[in-house]
């Protein structure tokens, strides 16, 4: 009787699908060159995702969802910049566009809450370190 390694394979392929690739960052127009001191991330979180980012005033795209520039956190020169983003559960999203300061050295992160009864969702953009929101309602 011959083994067949179908059990064996069928482990070492959960184990390399539970893996999620990492992406690096899109670093923005001057961000390449520059220490994580001197760069302002933002990052996207579990339902949120950034639709579109652009610096304040220019209304060309710096990174546009669905393009195939995809990213999970993004590498940014200090500024103002507008960013839409939105937020989805299984029956409910929340979408939003704010022009935002971000500052060198901090790390922003897109957030959201649904409250279960009405499926309504907020989102907000706030500091990582020090929770202080940047936009939205927490």
């Amino acid at each position: 009787m011959t083994r067949t390694p179908t059990i064996g394979l069928l482990v070492v392929i959960a184990a390399l699908s539970a893996c999620a690739p990492v992406l690096p960052p899109l670093n923005g127009p001057g961000a390449l060159d520059l220490q994580h001191w001197q760069v302002a991330t933002l990052e996207e979180s579990h339902s949120c995702f950034i639709l579109k980012l652009n610096r304040d005033g220019d209304e060309t795209a710096i990174y546009e969802r669905g393009k195939p520039n995809y990213a999970d956190y993004f590498r940014l020169t200090p500024g103002r910049y507008v960013i839409a983003y939105q937020c989805w559960y299984k029956h409910a999203d929340e979408s939003r566009s704010d022009a935002v300061d971000l500052k060198p050295g901090r790390v922003y992160r897109v957030h959201s809450k649904r409250n279960i009864l009405s499926y309504k969702v907020t989102v907000w953009i706030e500091d990582r370190e020090t929770r202080e929101v940047l936009a939205g309602n927490r």
